[in-house]
């Protein structure tokens, strides 16, 4: 076995376990405005100085969220002297699924009161002390 074949085998074993893995990387896609993303993602800014706008998926159940978080159209400046102009972007997290609310900063299944009814079963207060 020559030197350069030798060569060839180690480099292609050493990469081969980065070109496998790198499936599985999920590298998050720029956005200028939600019509960048697909339909369960939101465009979303990060607090990082010079961030750029990428596509994150929406809140799931126990996913952090702010309950003020409404769309802005912001124009960023970059140190290169560029600009950009972003259309309905997020600060930081994405809004709860439709399935979820913003509760204390959490995406929760909302509590529903349709549902619920109201017995007479108890006593007044007043009777219990």
């Amino acid at each position: 076995m020559s030197l350069a074949s030798f060569s060839v085998q180690i480099f292609i074993i050493s990469i081969f376990p980065i070109i496998v893995s790198s499936q599985y990387w999920k590298f998050p896609k720029p956005c200028q405005s939600p019509d960048d993303c697909r339909p369960d993602e939101c465009c979303a800014i990060g607090f990082v100085r010079f961030s750029v706008p990428v596509c994150k998926p929406l809140g799931g159940h126990g996913d952090w969220c702010y309950e003020e978080n409404e769309p802005m159209n912001q124009t960023l400046y970059y140190p290169n002297g560029a600009s950009e102009t972003y259309n309905d972007i997020y600060l930081n997290f994405c809004p709860c699924s439709s399935h979820y609310s913003c509760t204390a900063n959490t995406c929760s299944i909302p509590v529903s009161t349709e549902n619920f009814e109201a017995t007479n079963d108890a006593e007044p207060v007043s009777e219990i002390f």
